[in-house]
């Protein structure tokens, strides 16, 4: 099974249409075949007369009220997140249930006045609760139809919606008025002394609740059962039409032991859709947490100091293996038809390093795709080279690509030694990708501050270090020096005749003389020893440590005897030469000014000996001309 991008869409982060498990499904099922025998039970039983309890309908019906109010703010809320017109429409269902059921606890006789309030006749109260359970049946049936409907533009839903809040309005005038002034036409629903009519009992209370099972049918089977709503608003609608039967064909009469089953029966059925979607928002809760742990937690490891890449991707690895319940988890780099290894952790047989061809299809497949996958076997167990497979063995196998720079750099794979008991929910899903984009990006960020520190350390001509990291080098070295007693010397110099090579050739001639002289200056010092570039024509030499005293001045000549031989560059042949001042810590200085002014001074008295004009100086040497 491979998993593409999850596309958004109305189902998207909707806690209503969470996707079901099985024992969710069965639960629900055990909970019809209750209502089902319990039904069947009152087939024989249910005309048993009980006491007369004026109390009972006040609570029963208050609960189904508030239960059937709190469910409408529910759906109309996740309605102004989503706008998405169905649940709007389930949501003014549940909204006249619960105005028709409040309608009928003031008018029924006994609970607030001996004959019900604002005038009510004696049919009044069956007629607004029939209303009630008609208005919540044409609103299921209109939830599918627009379930099933292809348009989804914003615009289309909120034309629904609205047209659904004036039917909904008109529906619950014109029902009170027929329940309080349609009595004299209507069919005799119940007589005085509370037996139910045969003209209720034979016809309106079997197609009442045929019309609730034909409701919770077209939903199950034209929206399926594999989202919440669709479930348990089925289940609903079953018990609803089971509550039917058990008061007005079984029950034949009010404080019957069927009436008062089915008033529980309503108490029930409007409590649970309420406390299915309440237990799912306390499950997307626990489970919001749990992400923003993992979150909390990706941020900590990215943002650890000093740590490689290689750190801080194989820190994540260890938190989503433990996290998701893998056996082991790796960051594989592919290269040229090349797998190799970068970090593993957990049960792995294989240690970072290991290296082989990609010659497995599922490896194939996996790297020609831009998303998650997830396999769940090996589909070829060899190498090309007949060797076992790097993961054979391994199921199922999670696959999540990584790019770097746009580019694919390798993926993460994560496997188990079984099949897992739990399979990998949306969330766990969208962590993995996030971890797969977070690993570019710490090997990117990797890659970027090393050519920062390049850029910011090295001279991009000659690729020497620049000024900066002397100085770095300077204080370091005068550190050690005085903590160790070490001494070190600087070697300051200069190139005779480069201003002709640029006026007569042009920079690019320079800049390859500049090149070569770098070259032959690192090819006679030390590895300690450190060759820099200032700017300009101007270079440094560090000699670091000094062994005794004569040691300076053999490396200055040796710096001296690079320049003898001429440098060629594009066919031409170049005589530079170079002037040289040395200066020695602690001799002559114990601060980085101190010994370059020392070095530059010397570099001065070295030109003057030699008689060479001191062009553009002005009596101030050129290290105070550059601020050291």
């Amino acid at each position: 099974m491979v998993l593409g991008p999850k596309a958004p869409g109305p189902y998207t982060d909707n806690f209503a249409y969470e996707p079901t498990t099985t024992r969710e499904r069965t639960s629900a099922a055990g909970v019809a075949i209750f209502l089902a025998l319990g039904v069947a039970f009152l087939a024989y039983f249910g005309g048993v007369r009980g006491p007369a309890l004026t109390g009972f309908v006040p609570v029963f019906e208050a609960i189904v009220v508030t239960a059937s109010a709190f469910t409408a703010w529910m759906l109309f809320a996740q309605f102004r997140i989503r706008r998405y017109a169905p649940l709007a429409i389930l949501a003014t269902g549940y909204a006249i249930f619960g105005a028709f059921h409040a309608a009928f606890l003031l008018t029924f006789p006994g609970a607030f006045a001996p004959s019900g309030l604002f005038g009510a006749g004696l049919q009044t109260p069956s007629w607004l609760i029939e209303c009630g359970w008609v208005g919540f049946a044409g609103a299921a049936f209109t939830f599918v139809g627009v379930e099933r409907s292809k348009r989804r533009t914003a615009r289309w839903h909120a034309g629904i919606v609205a047209r659904t809040g004036a039917v909904s309005v008109a529906y619950i005038t014109l029902g009170s008025i027929v329940a309080f002034d349609g009595q004299r036409w209507l069919p005799i629903v119940v007589f005085p002394n509370g037996v139910l009519s045969v003209a209720y009992t034979h016809a309106i209370a079997p197609l009442t609740a045929l019309l609730m099972f034909g409701a919770a049918g077209a939903l199950a089977f034209a929206c399926g059962v594999t989202r919440r709503v669709h479930l348990w608003l089925s289940v609903v609608l079953l018990a609803m039409g089971l509550e039917i039967l058990a008061a007005g064909v079984f029950g034949g009469a009010r404080y019957s032991l069927g009436w008062y089953v089915a008033h529980t029966d309503s108490a029930l059925s409007s409590m649970l859709f309420f406390a299915v979607m309440q237990l799912q928002l306390a499950s997307i809760l626990r489970r919001a947490a749990r992400n923003g742990e993992r979150a909390i937690a990706l941020h900590d490891i990215v943002s650890l100091g000093s740590d490689t890449s290689e750190d801080r991707n194989a820190a994540m690895l260890d938190r989503a293996a433990i996290d998701l319940s893998f056996d082991w988890a790796c960051l594989a780099r592919v290269h040229d038809s090349w797998v190799t290894l970068e970090s593993t952790v957990g049960d792995s047989p294989y240690r970072p390093g290991l290296a082989a061809p990609a010659g497995a299809a599922w490896l194939r497949d996996a790297l020609g795709r831009h998303d998650l996958a997830i396999y769940e076997h090996d589909v070829d167990g060899n190498w090309v080279d007949g060797t076992p497979s790097m993961f054979h063995g391994w199921s199922p196998l999670v696959t999540v690509p990584v790019y770097v720079d746009d580019e694919l750099y390798g993926m993460l794979g994560f496997g188990n030694r079984s099949s897992r008991k739990i399979p990998l929910n949306d969330a766990e899903l969208s962590f993995l990708r996030l971890l797969g984009s977070l690993a570019g990006v710490t090997i990117e960020r990797t890659r970027q501050r090393r050519q920062l520190s390049t850029l910011a350390y090295s001279d991009a001509l000659t690729g020497l270090p620049n000024r900066a990291s002397l100085f770095e080098k300077l204080q370091e070295e005068i550190a050690n020096s005085q903590r160790f007693g070490r001494q070190f010397a600087l070697h300051f110099l200069d190139l005779d005749g480069f201003k002709a090579v640029n006026d007569s050739y042009g920079h690019a001639a320079g800049d390859g003389v500049l090149r070569e002289v770098a070259r032959r200056l690192q090819a006679v010092v030390r590895d300690s020893d450190t060759v820099a570039r200032l700017g300009g024509d101007e270079f440094v030499v560090l000699q670091s440590p000094v062994e005794d005293s004569t040691a300076p001045e053999w490396l200055a000549m040796r710096l001296r005897a690079v320049f003898e031989a001429p440098i060629a560059y594009a066919g031409e042949s170049f005589s530079i030469g170079t002037s040289l001042g040395t200066s020695c810590y602690p001799q002559d200085g114990k601060g980085i000014d101190a010994l370059l002014g020392h070095a530059d001074a010397a570099l001065y008295r070295f030109k003057a000996r030699r008689r060479r004009p001191l062009e553009n100086r002005g009596g101030v040497s050129r290290a105070k001309q550059r601020g050291i």
